[in-house]
């Protein structure tokens, strides 16, 4: 994974309006490579809590995969959760060791998509609780030779309804953006694995997978494992007496 934080950056403004700060930063991404993108705020010794809505303006340039810490900070209670594919929520409590004017990372990976620039933009952000600016990051990526395909990671939502009997039917929802193999996979919680669906060059777009446990399964809770070529999801089943 590249970190950004120490790459010089193409552009970066900063705008007093109306006594709040908007910081827009750019950066240049390698198609296929995982990223650190710096989330620039600047806080002295102590605890902060961060939340934020991430919106990005083309999810098909940018996946983001989590939240990082710096080598001056440690970051705990984190998330980072996916509310429709542009938007994100952000939540992150960092600790800083010293003065710092990065807080954290954003980290994910530079797709080949529909277009080749997208904007991330922070609404919504807090900093404990306390309104502050916005914040924008701009992104283009470039890669080299023939530009590939665009492919970004399998989508799997949780199944409903959940809990289940071993008569009833469960029915989990995805998503694919290539045509692919889907395989499904209850997986006990010692890692004993079950095949339960087996899908030949599904088309890319968004499907259900319904299953019926039957009587020969025992009550307990087990994981459904989502495989695909882009990836591997896991969502939670619960079967009941």
């Amino acid at each position: 994974m590249l970190s950004l934080i120490n790459k010089t950056l193409v552009c970066m403004f900063v705008l007093f309006l109306s006594f709040q700060i908007v910081v827009a930063q750019s950066y240049v991404l390698e198609v296929g490579k995982q990223y650190e993108l710096p989330i620039r705020y600047p806080v002295v010794i102590g605890t902060y809590t961060f939340e934020a809505t991430v919106k990005l303006s083309n999810p098909t340039v940018f996946f983001p995969e989590g939240l990082s810490q710096t080598s001056t900070s440690t970051i705990s209670n984190h998330s980072l959760t996916r509310i429709t594919d542009s938007t994100y929520s952000l939540v992150a409590s960092v600790t800083a060791n010293q003065a710092i004017d990065t807080a954290f990372f954003l980290w994910g990976t530079a797709l080949a998509g529909n277009d080749s620039t997208t904007t991330i933009q922070l609404i919504n952000f807090q900093v404990n609780e306390v309104p502050v600016s916005e914040y924008e990051i701009r992104l283009l990526t470039t890669s080299v030779g023939t530009r590939r395909p665009y492919v970004r990671f399998s989508v799997f939502d949780p199944g409903f309804p959940n809990p289940i009997t071993s008569q009833e039917t469960i029915t989990y929802a995805y998503k694919i953006d290539i045509p692919s193999d889907v395989r499904f996979y209850a997986v006990t919680l010692n890692g004993t694995q079950t095949l339960i669906g087996d899908f030949k060059n599904v088309p890319f777009g968004v499907h259900t997978f319904q299953f019926t446990p039957g009587p020969l399964w025992a009550s307990g809770n087990y994981w459904v494992m989502f495989e695909t070529v882009t990836g591997t999801r896991y969502q939670p089943l619960h079967i009941r007496n």
